[in-house]
């Protein structure tokens, strides 16, 4: 479950909720329902599946070998959407996420970044152990009068080696939470994790890209 509060400067808020259903195996399958669209990543198999449940249709992508390839170098933007969790290190579902890299000293290096442990926690009946981030951006660096705080904490589970909770809190973005709900132990059939026989294979073979980067250099002037 995953919810955003957005406080507007009327005092208004936005606030949207998202419930998703989300399954892994020991060989590392994910399964994740959103709504009517279904997204099974089979690493071992090396394709992932799209399903439409309302045509009963299905979209075929080949993984792309991560084996080969280097990163670009500074003064680079990316675009990304791959199989992750939502805070890194987990494995626990597909998000969208945007990261900028600026290279240079400049303000942006003059960001101030403290980690610390909250220790250990259960959640939904499973132990977690937490850490919160705090990232000050002095006044001036993105055209702010005043220091801006963002605080992050993130709560994870050595037993089922994933994320359980997360949360943020962004004076420029607003709040967002994320919590692993219900949680069942237990290998899931794999069933679970291959097309279903009534579906029409709409497309396949397609190269990727599961994980899309775009790549956009500053140009000199």
């Amino acid at each position: 479950m995953t919810e955003s509060v957005q406080q507007l400067v009327d005092r208004n808020r936005i606030v949207s909720k998202r419930t998703e259903v989300y399954a892994r195996d020991g060989e590392g399958r994910t399964r994740r329902e959103m709504g009517p669209v279904t997204f099974i990543h089979d690493p071992v198999a090396k394709v992932e599946w799209v399903l439409e449940a309302h045509k009963k249709t299905a979209r075929k992508m080949i993984l792309p070998d991560m084996g080969s390839g280097t990163w670009p170098g500074k003064n680079v933007m990316f675009f990304n959407r791959e199989m992750m969790p939502p805070a890194a290190g987990g494995g626990t579902a597909m998000v969208r996420t945007f990261s900028r890299t600026v290279a240079g000293s400049g303000e942006m290096g003059k960001f101030e970044t403290k980690t610390e442990p909250l220790g250990k926690r259960m959640i939904e009946g499973i132990e977690a152990e937490g850490t919160r981030t705090s990232v000050t951006i002095p006044a001036g660096a993105v055209g702010n009068e005043l220091p801006m705080m963002t605080v992050s904490e993130r709560w994870m589970s050595a037993e089922l080696k994933t994320v359980v909770m997360t949360s943020r809190k962004d004076p420029q973005a607003g709040d967002t939470t994320y919590k692993l709900t219900n949680p069942r132990k237990g290998e899931p059939s794999r069933l679970f994790f291959e097309l279903p026989a009534d579906y029409t294979v709409e497309r396949e073979n397609i190269t990727g890209p599961v994980i899309q980067r775009m790549r956009i250099e500053k140009k000199n002037d």
